[in-house]
């Protein structure tokens, strides 16, 4: 790992931060969200597994709630509802101007999303 490729990192990980701490209030209400609908998922799923005898399809109650809380997390980091960003560069063609940039392919997987409306224009 060379120095110019933990710089980049460095400077996308700086870019997606100023992108979510912008909208601070949004992502406090995301965070809640997410702790809301992960509990009511887990009270579910141990009401659940204590009616069937303590295990629910061999799943234990604590393998359970590792199940919700990583899937939880991966809400956010995934972006499985309104992400769009990919699809649309695809569509538009700007996506070839992204696979020409001399970017290694052991750093970031998307740079140009993840800087997105943080960088310079």
């Amino acid at each position: 790992m060379n120095v110019q490729s933990v710089a980049m990192g460095a400077a996308l990980a700086r870019a997606g931060f100023r992108r979510y701490s912008t909208y601070r209030q949004a992502t406090l209400a995301g965070l809640s969200t997410n702790i809301v609908f992960g509990m009511l998922r887990m009270y579910v799923l141990m009401a659940a597994s204590a009616a069937a005898g303590g295990a629910m399809a061999g799943y234990t109650v604590e393998q359970l709630g590792t199940y919700i809380w990583v899937g939880q997390g991966l809400l956010a980091t995934i972006l499985i509802w309104g992400w769009s960003e990919l699809a649309d560069r695809v569509r538009s063609g700007d996506v070839v101007a992204d696979l020409l940039r001399p970017v290694t392919r052991c750093g970031p997987t998307w740079p140009p999303t993840s800087a997105g409306p943080a960088s310079p224009r």
